[in-house]
């Protein structure tokens, strides 16, 4: 028996004991045939076939790309896309891909993102310059969704920047 395996095995075998009853218990493991077989306090004993154990590393994985892939923004809120939503001290607001684009662009550069910039990149607006209608109402929109996670969106010098509130 051994318990030295790869972080992320460890990581799928550790949800699979727990949600197996194995609890806070250190669980070991071995191979037997087509199937992994946990021991807990050399009493308890749980058998795994592969494709569960497949399907639980896959979403651990997925889970651990998710959080990897997460932008931070002021005041370690997070911007998470799939679906999109931020996230800040436990509250969180759904995004359209439109504002998760444009917070994208902010999270990335905290020194402020043009309006012409944010219009091309992130609204693939191919209008004029001066127009600004459109952007207008994508910032009225997220700045409703930012202000209750305590966020807010600010124009400075040509350059939408996030900040606290």
């Amino acid at each position: 028996m051994t318990s030295d395996f790869p972080p992320l095995l460890a990581a799928a075998l550790g949800e699979l004991a727990g949600q197996s009853g194995f609890g806070a218990l250190t669980p070991e493991y071995e191979m037997e045939g087509e199937s992994l077989v946990v021991t807990a306090s050399g009493k308890q004993r749980f058998t795994l076939p592969f494709p569960v154990v497949l399907a639980e590393l896959k979403t651990v994985w997925q889970s651990l790309n998710q959080n990897e892939n997460a932008l931070i923004l002021p005041g370690n809120a997070e911007l998470i896309g799939n679906p999109p939503y931020v996230k800040q001290a436990g509250k969180a607001a759904k995004l359209t891909e439109s504002e998760f684009a444009i917070l994208s662009m902010l999270a990335q550069n905290a020194d402020g993102v043009s309006r012409q910039l944010i219009l091309k990149k992130a609204l693939h607006s191919k209008l004029d310059e001066s127009e600004t209608d459109l952007l207008e109402s994508h910032l009225y929109r997220l700045r409703k969704k930012l202000r209750p996670l305590g966020l807010t969106l600010e124009s400075h010098k040509g350059s939408i920047i996030c900040g606290l509130l």
